[in-house]
């Protein structure tokens, strides 16, 4: 079998976030993360994931600069960086641009390019059903994420993994870096 994962690097910051506020930040280890995906999406057989995407915004240089170090912890595990730079609106708030069209674009260009039968989103983002009602018929879909902030559309929609289940697989040691 043959994977692609797709990580939203925003979305998944403030899902941990929400997941312990007061505490120490919650740390992954992306390496460890395909590991335990495998055995979960796919137990008996020999599974690969060569499509390894994170997806990252930055609002300046500075906030971009401060994530060098987890980029690099990250790219050890295989993933490529895309980098996005965030609008920002005249009353001087943010926005993610970009981000989600250039996941789906690329998620769905894999599928159809008949690269991968598995496609794995980290993801509580409901956007991403309709790309998922839309990929080629044999594809797998995955949806990894947090029990209590995984939308019902989303397991209606893909098989989901939760995050509470193979924590203890994939939590980073104490010395990791924050996400």
């Amino acid at each position: 079998m043959n994977g692609a994962i797709f990580i939203d690097g925003a979305s998944w910051a403030i899902s941990f976030t929400e997941q312990a506020p007061s505490a120490v930040p919650l740390r992954l280890d992306y390496e460890k993360l395909i590991h335990a995906l495998a055995r979960e999406i796919s137990p008996d057989q020999i599974f690969q994931c060569p499509h390894r995407f994170y997806y990252s915004t930055y609002r300046g240089l500075d906030t971009r600069a401060t994530k060098r170090a987890f980029f690099r912890e990250i790219k050890k595990a295989n993933f490529i960086i895309e980098e996005f730079q965030a609008k920002q609106y005249a009353d001087g708030h943010y926005e993610d641009k970009g981000v989600d069209i250039a996941l789906a674009l690329d998620a769905y260009r894999l599928a159809h390019q008949g690269e991968i039968d598995t496609l794995i989103r980290g993801t509580h983002d409901t956007d991403f059903v309709p790309l998922f009602e839309r990929l080629p018929g044999p594809l797998k879909v995955v949806v990894v994420g947090w029990k209590k902030q995984m939308g019902s559309e989303l397991v209606q929609a893909a098989r989901t993994v939760y995050l509470d289940d193979i924590w203890d697989q994939v939590r980073y040691d104490a010395t990791a870096l924050p996400i």
